[in-house]
């Protein structure tokens, strides 16, 4: 019996010892370099980029990816929720959220962010970028809603659940409002991973200006006190 206990002790000892210690946190304006290269490493394969970048070399797409995703952290500090997850105290994820009670880009900001990211990317760039955004956001859905917008987990912390609780931390958010869930994917390897999590796959067009670049539309809805079975998907069309 003492020797159950002993062994009991030393099991649990061990596995405090080796248990990491994660945390979510709002992301601070100084950590900003270091979330866009982080972003930068989970979104070298994106579908979505290598289509608005194509035609250079990965150094300079690279090079791209980064500036691109400093100056849309730095545009959506003040409009969005930006959290980021740390694993022992190390930047391991971010997600870019938006809810019905966030406020929208200002003009200025909208203005800034094209001008900073013509000048530092190239103009061929930002209107690939812009053709994109447009494109996503006519096919958002009609009603009051939560946005998963970016959702990026560093190479080394993936595999980990790391994701799944950024994720959850936007449901949990979203059925206290009582409003569903929507996300935009280019990779069709995602789509399981978010159905994992409650998701469905709502539609899917493409961009033919871009290569026929498709993309997956996902909804997830709400487990709170407004849920609403009414969800439609604005009629996608080929661009």
């Amino acid at each position: 019996m003492i020797l159950r206990v002993f062994r009991r002790i030393i099991v649990l000892r061990y596995q405090a010892a080796n248990m990491s210690y994660i945390e979510i946190i709002a992301l601070q304006a100084k950590l900003i370099p270091q979330a866009a290269c982080l972003l930068t490493m989970a979104f070298s394969d994106n579908p979505l980029y290598l289509a608005v970048f194509n035609g250079i070399e990965s150094e300079k797409t690279e090079r791209n990816l980064r500036t691109f995703f400093s100056i849309m952290l730095d545009t959506n500090m003040a409009y969005r929720t930006i959290s980021a997850i740390r694993c022992d105290n190390e930047l391991a994820g971010v997600s870019i959220t938006k809810s019905p009670r966030s406020s929208p880009l200002s003009h200025r900001s909208n203005l800034l962010f094209a001008i900073k990211f013509n000048l530092l990317i190239g103009p061929q760039y930002a209107w690939r970028l812009f053709l994109c955004a447009s494109h996503i956001v006519k096919r958002h859905i009609t009603e009051k809603h939560c946005e998963l917008f970016i959702l990026g987990i560093a190479p080394s912390f993936q595999g980990k659940g790391l994701g799944s609780k950024l994720v959850r931390k936007l449901s949990e958010h979203a059925d206290h409002e009582g409003v569903p869930c929507f996300l935009e994917t280019s990779n069709f390897e995602n789509i399981d991973f978010y159905k994992n999590l409650g998701y469905s796959l709502i539609g899917e067009d493409c961009i033919s200006k871009l290569g026929n670049l498709k993309l997956y539309y996902m909804i997830r809805p709400s487990l709170g006190k407004r849920s609403d079975n009414n969800t439609t998907l604005i009629e996608p069309k080929l661009d």
